[in-house]
């Protein structure tokens, strides 16, 4: 069946909406949302006793991924844990990055959006928004002229602003984040296999695996925060362990490029959710690192050996 204008079940605006009944889901695309799909169960057992967080959470889900998401019952809760509850210094980093990635040349003034733009910075709602671009007008980090006649705000980068893009982009540029069984059995993979790909191959300043870091806080915060900052995050499944899956998976929501790999004797035991994606079979901590480094190079931009 062809597209046909409906409302967004996320955001409750107008959207292109698409039925395929192979698989029983109903797609959308929406200017809020963005493109995504949802399953009739999905659709059936917990649409409605969502409340208004929780959508915008799933609406900035499906707005910053890389890919179109498939909501289903098995990973909505997994989608909207990763944009709930974000720190309001993580929104104020996005909505500057949005300004600059609009921004034609340096001075140009930008129209802003906040109905439109709320689910790329995990804002609530279009008043969170907006209280978040005044964050960055009482910082200096932005200006704003007059609006127009229609009502818009159109805000450029100051100085200071993108002196500030400067130096977030420095520092999340350089670090990876690896997700990866705990196990003593798998220290030569990370510490000669996983780490050097990363730091000496390609030329990235750190490969964190937070049992490694020093740290004061839960480490599921730290998890959740150092995710949100890395550049690219390493998933390896060998173990099959709940957290690699659920620290990969929220990667995706985040929109995060994630590199999958898994030791050869246990690729067979790879969860059905996640056999869509490449991983990298390895079966020595060389092997490891070879396709690590290959794979890295194909996919993340910049990188390139130390030296």
């Amino acid at each position: 069946m062809g597209p046909a204008n409906g409302t967004c079940i996320l955001c409750g605006g107008t959207a292109e909406k698409r039925f395929k009944g192979e698989t029983q889901d109903t797609r959308f695309n929406c200017g809020v949302c963005g493109a995504f799909s949802v399953s009739d169960i999905f659709r059936e057992d917990h649409l409605n006793g969502l409340d208004q967080r929780s959508r915008a959470a799933l609406s900035a889900a499906t707005r910053q991924s890389a890919q179109p998401l498939r909501l289903d019952s098995t990973n909505w809760e997994a989608y909207r844990d990763a944009h709930l509850n974000v720190p309001v210094a993580t929104k104020v980093e996005k909505l500057l990055e949005e300004f600059r990635r609009r921004s034609e040349f340096a001075g140009h003034y930008v129209d802003f959006e906040p109905a439109k733009w709320y689910p790329l910075i995990d804002a609530a709602g279009v008043d969170e928004c907006r209280f978040i671009a005044d964050i960055l007008l009482q910082s200096k980090l932005v200006d704003e002229r007059a609006k127009t006649q229609g009502g818009a705000s159109q805000i450029r980068l100051s100085g200071e602003g993108w002196k500030k893009l400067e130096a977030l982009g420095a520092a999340s540029q350089a670090v990876a984040f690896v997700a990866m069984w705990f196990d003593e059995q798998l220290s030569v993979a990370f510490e000669s296999g996983i780490k050097p790909a990363i730091e000496n191959d390609c030329g990235f300043t750190r490969a964190i695996r937070v049992d490694r870091e020093q740290f004061s806080e839960r480490i599921d915060d730290r998890i959740l925060a150092e995710i949100r900052r890395c550049r690219f995050l390493v998933a390896d499944f060998t173990g099959h362990r709940g957290g690699v899956y659920f620290e990969a998976g929220f990667a995706l929501g985040l929109g995060k490029p994630v590199i999958w790999t898994c030791r050869g004797s246990d690729i067979e035991q790879a969860h059905f959710d996640t056999r869509q994606y490449p991983h990298l079979v390895w079966e020595t901590h060389e092997d490891l690192r070879k396709k690590l480094t290959a794979r890295i190079r194909a996919l993340i931009p910049g990188a390139k050996p130390k030296g």
